[in-house]
């Protein structure tokens, strides 16, 4: 029997080089939406501004720790909110609107229930959250429009560690990524695995994402 083939981790030069061909492609295409320097300068120092309001809750990407529930960091007392992608898609539409937001205005969002936590909540779900705004019927549902939003820097976490026991400090950072739009790009939503292309990631992260 013949020894399987194994994958060195590298792609013949040609491939490599149509692979990097389209994610330039995709990053200077008319197509894809942008948010302009303006918005994205808002947004990136809103989202950092909240980062380090103890009073405002952190939303944290870890749906399997309940969508929309209100936990409290062990170390700070940090109120924080698991969630799915969905406040990645709140934030990138109200920055690709030009809507600017304080902190005033988030702590407001928040007590009216207005951020949405996750796409949509199962019964259990429902019954244990204290957030509970879905993206089902929400103009700030980007993916109805075709979109997935895809993150530059990952903002996947430790699937070990419950999110109260981790440091404030990992957290926050990964708020930051979370929900900064200058950390996102779309792609459609019938492509959504390109998203995760390397070379198309690398260049995002070559380039400003701005329009």
């Amino acid at each position: 029997m013949e020894p399987f083939p194994e994958y060195k981790k590298k792609l013949p030069d040609t491939i490599e080089n149509l692979l990097s061909q389209l994610a330039s492609e995709w990053y200077y295409s008319e197509m894809r939406p942008r948010i302009s320097e303006k918005s994205l300068e808002h947004w990136d120092k809103l989202i950092t501004d909240w980062s380090e309001n103890q009073e405002l809750p952190l939303l944290i990407r870890k749906p399997k720790e309940g969508r929309g529930q209100s936990l409290v960091h062990i170390a700070t007392r940090r109120e924080l909110i698991p969630t799915d992608n969905s406040p990645a898609n709140w934030s990138f539409f109200h920055a690709y609107q030009k809507i600017e937001f304080d902190l005033k205005d988030i702590r407001k969002l928040f007590d009216d229930g207005e951020i949405p936590i996750a796409f949509l909540l199962s019964k259990y779900e429902g019954q244990n959250a204290v957030y509970k705004k879905n993206m089902q019927r929400s103009e700030t549902n980007i993916n109805r429009s075709g979109w997935t939003v895809c993150h530059i820097n990952p903002v996947g976490l430790n699937k070990n560690k419950k999110i109260i026991e981790m440091s404030i400090e990992e957290l926050k950072q990964h708020f930051k990524d979370f929900l900064s739009p200058s950390n996102m790009f779309l792609i459609p939503s019938d492509l959504e695995g390109f998203g995760e292309l390397p070379h198309l990631i690398q260049e995002m992260k070559n380039k400003k994402n701005i329009s």
